[in-house]
């Protein structure tokens, strides 16, 4: 997944947003709700998944020189 941060930085998504799916398919609860979004300097650059409240973590991670906050957030079922 980091290698592919910079790529939708740039625009081109396309790889997480078909990949990150079947990943919390497999990791989360079946039917678990969630919301992953990945900004970089305060810009949602990805956002996937219907959850509006819930538990969230966040993640940063700097990749190319490019700073970038990952967050996870799930929601009760």
């Amino acid at each position: 997944m980091k290698d592919h941060l910079a790529d939708c930085n740039a625009g081109n998504c396309t790889v997480l947003e078909k990949e990150l799916p079947t990943i919390f398919e497999r990791t989360l609860q079946k039917s678990q709700d969630y919301l992953f979004t990945i900004t970089q300097n305060q810009r949602t650059i990805l956002r996937l998944g219907n959850c509006t409240e819930g538990i969230a973590t966040n993640f940063p991670i700097i990749r190319q020189g490019i700073a970038f906050d990952l967050q996870l957030k799930i929601c009760p079922k």
